[in-house]
């Protein structure tokens, strides 16, 4: 069969198995983020971004993708390298653009931009790993005004900048939170809506049909006991189905 869909930004048509998962399409494509964990749709590790939205790709088919969008950590890199494009755009006269970007997979690039080796982009870095901070892109920009700072002094200037750069903007704490959909009849769908805040489970979507489709995110620790209580207060008439990953303000 023929499916189409965009991989990072990369418009692709191509000839697969019915039964290809998207994990297999992916990694086929150099996407190589994008992991075998548990094997169970439980660690996450296989999580891309299907139309801005987490799902776990060893579990879905390659063929549910096409029309749609996907996207992987690879294309967050060309995120943050975007933006620093973005920024050397804003100051053409600058004589450098210092960046660093540190990703939630452990991903880190620097540039020193022309700086002497090692006393620019690897401070700015440095304060990013000391932060904690993931999922951000730190540009220290440089006008040259005649006063030559030295090794020490530009190592001092560039940390300086970077922590008063992420002090300024601020950070979010975020944690994993697991995707599940419930489909069910009416009468226990109002049971299980209230029953939610007893696992900190929040609804991200609900479609209305001949049944209902429930949509909810939750706390990983708290995933299988909510699957658990639906269970069991539905008889057993409802399951839970692990539909995604996300990542939540704490």
């Amino acid at each position: 069969m023929q499916i189409s869909l965009t991989l990072n930004g990369k418009k692709i048509t191509e000839e697969i198995a019915a039964d290809l998962l998207l994990i297999d399409f992916v990694r086929n494509h150099g996407c190589y983020s994008v992991k075998r964990g548990c094997e169970t749709s439980n660690c996450g590790l296989c999580t891309v971004f299907l139309d801005e939205k987490p799902v776990l790709s060893c579990s879905v088919l390659a063929a549910r993708a096409s029309g749609h969008s996907i996207t992987t950590l690879e294309g967050l890199q060309e995120e943050a390298a975007e933006f620093v494009r973005s920024v050397k755009k804003q100051h053409p006269a600058a004589r450098h653009n210092v960046w660093a970007y540190v990703l939630r997979d452990g991903a880190e690039r620097y540039s020193d931009d022309g700086e002497p080796q090692g006393s620019a982009g690897m401070p700015v870095l440095e304060v990013m790993r000391k932060s904690g901070i993931c999922d951000a892109a730190v540009v220290v920009t440089r006008y040259f005004g005649g006063i030559l700072l030295g090794t020490g002094g530009l190592l001092r200037a560039y940390s300086s900048a970077a922590k008063q750069a992420i002090a300024d903007a601020g950070t979010v704490n975020m944690i994993p939170l697991v995707l599940m959909t419930f489909s069910c009849g009416y009468s226990d769908h109002r049971k299980i809506t209230l029953e939610l805040p007893r696992f900190g489970a929040a609804v991200e979507k609900t479609e209305f049909g001949a049944e209902v489709e429930l949509t909810v995110s939750v706390h990983t620790e708290n995933a299988d006991p909510l699957a658990a209580r639906v269970t069991e207060m539905t008889a057993g008439r409802v399951g839970a189905v692990r539909s995604g990953m996300k990542y939540g303000a704490e």
